[in-house]
């Protein structure tokens, strides 16, 4: 990693966890994908596109996903239908949820080419609210460290 980039990630992990009152221990790159009630649920949104790319931000006391804004700008201009309003960057916590699990979908040995997978659900206002993460790297490592972080089975 360059110099620039390494200042760039440190001065995000200080701004992020300043941000949060949460010491940032590592980051997960990824795409979240759920239906449109779910990410209201969620107070996240769509601008173009089916997906939202972002990180799992893992913290000493919780989770959190987080859109920059500069991923949710760009991928209004490669998505039709976009909005061109001033897009602010997206943020939400894993902690204190009802009934939330997280299950990983590796991938199976003729799937070369494609991302592994963990879905995630939990309760809110009496309704379930379900979506996948995507990810390059292996999901059950992944997944490993999520339910460490958040003390799930």
């Amino acid at each position: 990693m360059d110099k620039k980039n390494f200042e760039a990630q440190k001065k995000f992990i200080q701004d992020f966890s300043a941000r949060v009152n949460d010491e940032v221990e590592f980051v997960e790159m990824c795409e979240l994908r759920a239906s449109d009630d779910s990410l209201s649920k969620m107070r996240l949104a769509l601008n173009g596109g089916k997906s939202i790319w972002g990180m799992l931000v893992f913290c000493k006391k919780s989770i959190y996903f987080y859109a920059p804004r500069r991923s949710l700008a760009l991928m209004s201009m490669i998505h039709f239908g976009g909005n061109d309003a001033e897009i602010e960057e997206q943020i939400f916590c894993f902690n204190n949820l009802q009934d939330l699990k997280f299950i990983a979908n590796p991938k199976k040995w003729f799937q070369i080419f494609s991302q592994e997978k963990i879905k995630f659900s939990f309760s809110q206002e009496g309704r379930r609210v379900c979506g996948e993460f995507f990810f390059s790297k292996n999901a059950i490592e992944i997944l490993i460290k999520i339910r460490a972080a958040l003390n799930l089975r």
